[in-house]
């Protein structure tokens, strides 16, 4: 019995572990799809450019307030930093969608509102017959 709660623990402390490449990979990702150097990016988010190039390379962690202004800069929430899932609320998509459409022609926008929702009804026709 000692032995299951050893795994479960261990297995719930791993699960919990951030990590901090991938949080940097989507914060670099984010900071060029806008645009950003990391020297224009540090000076938006008031941080120096060396410490932007080590949090998108893993080598130091940034803090809970530091990633928190990171994405307000960025336009999205913290939880798609740390786990690269927006939340549930539909506002907390309308960043992305926004930037995905900006540079769009009306005709291309009216395609993806089209395919999305192709998409919709497509998941839920499928959830409905499993």
């Amino acid at each position: 019995m000692q032995m299951t709660n050893l795994v479960i623990c261990a297995t719930e402390k791993e699960r919990s572990k951030m990590d901090y490449k991938r949080i940097g990979k989507r914060i670099r990702n984010l900071r060029q799809q806008q645009g950003y150097t990391q020297e224009t990016f540090a000076e938006k988010v008031d941080l120096s450019a060396p410490f932007i190039s080590h949090i998108e390379r893993a080598s130091k962690k940034a803090s809970l307030e530091t990633i928190s202004r990171i994405a307000a800069a960025l336009n999205v929430t913290v939880d798609y930093l740390l786990t690269g899932t927006q939340s549930l609320d539909a506002a907390a998509f309308l960043p992305e969608m926004e930037m995905l459409l900006k540079d769009c022609l009306p005709h291309e926008k009216q395609i993806i509102v089209d395919v999305a929702e192709a998409t919709k009804k497509s998941l839920r026709d499928n959830r409905q017959a499993a």
